[in-house]
């Protein structure tokens, strides 16, 4: 099961990987000034893919969490770890880090999720 869940994960990367990789090129398409941006933006995904595929197990080990993905921060204007919880609790704040290689870390209460 939690073989299953860990090729659910990287499947599930390499599908953002490719809607993101697809947005940013039919953006720098219709927009030439944002090309550059656009690869930055992609360069910077693919770098937190790779810091998320070095501590998802042990993010994943933590009792109650579900998930971790890449998101966008509170504020909406970076990059962060999204981390999925069951339940979000006092215990799972102090348990988690705030930040991972830097990159900051947010929870999000989704409860139990259930591939259908």
């Amino acid at each position: 099961m939690h073989v299953e869940g860990n090729t659910k994960m990287r499947n599930g990367r390499l599908v953002f990987t490719i809607v993101v990789s697809v947005s940013l090129f039919v953006s720098a398409l219709a927009y030439p000034q944002q090309r550059e941006r656009a690869a930055v933006e992609l360069q910077q995904v693919v770098k937190l893919q790779e810091i998320q595929a070095r501590h998802e197990n042990l993010v994943l080990a933590v009792p109650g969490v579900v998930g971790i993905g890449i998101g966008l921060t509170e504020e909406g204007k970076g990059l962060a770890f999204i981390v999925y919880v069951e339940k979000l609790t006092a215990a799972l704040k102090v348990q988690l880090p705030e930040h991972i290689e830097g990159v900051p870390v947010r929870l999000f209460e989704s409860g139990i999720i259930k591939a259908y």
